[in-house]
């Protein structure tokens, strides 16, 4: 997998910036891993865990994947979209936050995910 700035993905940076026409591009065409995550530190991706590393920060967006990007801008169009065609939202980044835990300060759209 190719990133490009900061480690991010592709798919990660169009949901960010609210691009759902590239969004569904990148999943329909491209076939983009819709669970794609941001570039992290290694021992957390193998591990989930820091362990004895010192050099590992808590970064949220270490780890993210689109959907941690929509739910936490509040996009609900692109959540529904990645949702529905089965964005794991229980999927942690290297913060150890959900896309779930990103939409707390957004209630319509944690509702949303509730009652999904």
């Amino acid at each position: 997998m190719i990133s490009g700035i900061k480690g991010t993905t592709l798919l990660y940076s169009a949901a960010r910036r609210k691009h759902l026409e590239l969004v569904k591009y990148l999943i329909e065409e491209a076939n983009c891993c819709i669970n794609a995550q941001n570039e992290q530190h290694i021992e957390m991706a193998l591990t989930g865990t820091s362990g004895s590393a010192p050099d590992v920060t808590n970064s949220a967006l270490a780890g993210s994947t689109a959907l941690h990007a929509a739910c936490y801008y509040g996009y609900l169009d692109i959540v529904m979209y990645l949702v529905e065609r089965g964005a794991d939202y229980y999927l942690k980044n290297q913060a150890g936050e959900t896309a779930i835990s990103n939409t707390l300060q957004n209630l319509r759209l944690n509702n949303t995910l509730r009652n999904i």
